[in-house]
C-alpha cells in the first residue's frame, strides 16, 4: 500500500473537456514551442546545414508552427505504424492516402528529424 498520497494540480482556467490535446498543451505550449523552433535552427546552423552540397538537402529555417506539424506527424506515425518512414509520402493504391505530404514534405520531415534540438545549441558545449 502506497504510504503517500499525490495529487495533480492542474491549473484553475484547465478545460478538462479539452480532452488529450489540452493536456498536451500544458506541457507543450507556445512558448515551447518557438524555443524548440529557435534551438533547432542553431543547432542546424553550427551543424553547417545551411552549406548546400551535391548530396545535402538544403536547409529551411524552422518555426513553431512547423514544428507541431513535426509532432503531429511523428504523433502520428506511431499510432500507424509503417516499416518504412517513406511509406507515409506514398501515393501508390496498395498504402492509404495520408496526405501528410500537403502539410510537411519528406525532406523537410528527414531535416527535422536530423536537427532537432531541444537545448539551446550554446548549452551543447558545455
Amino acid at each position: 500500500m502506497l504510504k503517500y498520497k499525490q495529487y495533480a494540480l492542474l491549473p484553475v482556467d484547465f478545460d478538462i473537456a479539452g480532452g488529450p490535446l489540452g493536456y498536451f498543451q500544458l506541457f507543450f505550449n507556445e512558448y515551447i514551442f518557438q524555443e524548440l523552433a529557435e534551438n533547432t535552427n542553431q543547432y542546424a546552423d553550427r551543424r553547417g546545414a545551411g552549406n548546400v552540397t551535391q548530396r545535402s538537402r538544403p536547409w529551411k529555417p524552422t518555426s513553431a508552427a512547423k514544428l507541431k506539424i513535426f509532432f503531429s506527424i511523428i504523433i502520428y506515425m506511431s499510432v500507424f505504424p509503417f516499416s518504412q518512414v517513406s511509406d507515409y509520402w506514398r501515393h501508390d493504391n496498395s498504402f492509404p492516402s495520408y496526405r501528410i505530404g500537403i502539410y510537411l514534405s519528406q525532406n523537410h520531415f528527414e531535416q527535422l528529424k536530423r536537427y532537432f534540438h531541444i537545448l539551446p545549441s550554446y548549452q551543447s558545449l558545455l
